[in-house]
Formats: C-alpha cells, structure tokens, sequence
C-alpha cells in the first residue's frame, strides 16, 4: 500500500535462492515482495530460503512487478525456518492478488516437448493457461519436459514491459523438486524405447 519511491521495510521467510538469480522473494502472513539488490544495494545480499530477513530499500514498479529495489540495508533474523505453504491456485488465478507469493498448480501440461529452454514456455489445466519462466542458467534448463500431468510450486511473478501492468504472469519454478507426477495419471519423462525385437522391446 505504499507509494512507489518511498522508503520500505518488510520481513518474512525467503522462499527461493540463486536459482532465481541475485532477486530474492520475501513472504509474510500478508503477501509476497521481491527484493532485488540492484545498483546502489548494499552489497552481499543472497539470503537463503528458509530464511527469515528485514530488508529497507525503495519500493519500485520494475515492469509490473513490486520490488524493493535498491536494498540499502537488510538482516537475517533466523534461518532454517519452514516455508510457508504453497497457495493452490489454477491458471487464470495468476495475478495481482498472489504477486510473490509461492503457489501451487496441479495437472499441469506443458504446451512444448522436448528439452526445457530459457524463456517462457506455456501450460495449461482446465482450458486455462499461463505460463513458467526460466532465466538464463537455471537448474531445469536441458532437463526433459514432462509429457503428461504434473503438478508445479513456484514464484507468482509478472514481466509486463507495457504500461499498465495488467499481463504478463509467470510461475517461476525453482529447480527439479517443483516438477512432481500429478495425482492423474502421467509419465515423466516421456516413454524411451529400447532393445527392441521383432517380439517386444
């Protein structure tokens, strides 16, 4: 609810690490932020998930999504604190009302095959869609792409280079372990065939 521009502090539990780059997102009972240690930041700011921090800076609007940004100072309250649980969504629920908040999809499917790339790549469940994200260098780049349903945790984050923000939602996964078969039937990854015969393989 404050200004952008104004001076902020928040605390919460960090619920992602490198995998997302230097940005790291802060949740509370009370909602998601991310805080990004741009230019100007105080320097060494890579809190780990499970951490519980007090991060000062700036409130700023960097294309649709809410940071503090630059962080001119921070603490590490505790560590090893237990996330906090993953808000079930569907698709079309991506928006302003879970903004850096984690969530949680089930029987997802991935519109693409083949191997993860960086950028954004398509799902859907129940005729809605979204779509995730991957930076440049994260841990599912290369990796197969799930076949049939999964279900996906991760990051409700925006990208929404045009004013007035009102696009642009993504889940941002965090690595392997936010890809896991879905209650409904699926296979990951896809079926390899091998030592086939005449008879069967």
């Amino acid at each position: 609810n404050a200004s952008l521009g104004s001076s902020v502090s928040v605390s919460g539990i960090v619920t992602s690490g490198d995998e997302l780059g230097s940005v790291r997102y802060v949740q509370d009972a009370t909602g998601g932020i991310a805080a990004f240690p741009g230019s100007g930041s105080q320097p060494g700011f890579s809190p780990m998930p499970g951490d519980d921090v007090t991060v000062t800076g700036t409130l700023t609007n960097y294309s649709g999504l809410l940071e503090v940004t630059p962080i001119s100072s921070y603490m590490v309250n505790s560590s090893g604190n237990a996330l906090p649980a993953a808000q079930l969504i569907t698709p079309a629920n991506m928006g302003e009302a879970v903004e850096g908040k984690l969530v949680h999809m089930v029987a997802v499917q991935f519109s693409a095959s083949g191997n993860f790339t960086a950028g954004n790549t398509t799902i859907t469940a129940n005729g809605e869609s979204t779509s995730i994200y991957l930076r440049t260098g994260h841990p599912l780049i290369g990796t197969p792409i799930p076949a049939g349903p999964v279900d996906i945790p991760g990051i409700a984050s925006q990208y929404d280079p045009a004013s007035p923000y009102t696009s642009g939602y993504q889940l941002l996964p965090r690595g392997p372990a936010d890809i896991t078969a879905s209650s409904v039937l699926g296979i990951i990854p896809p079926v390899v065939q091998s030592d086939l015969l005449t008879s069967g393989f």
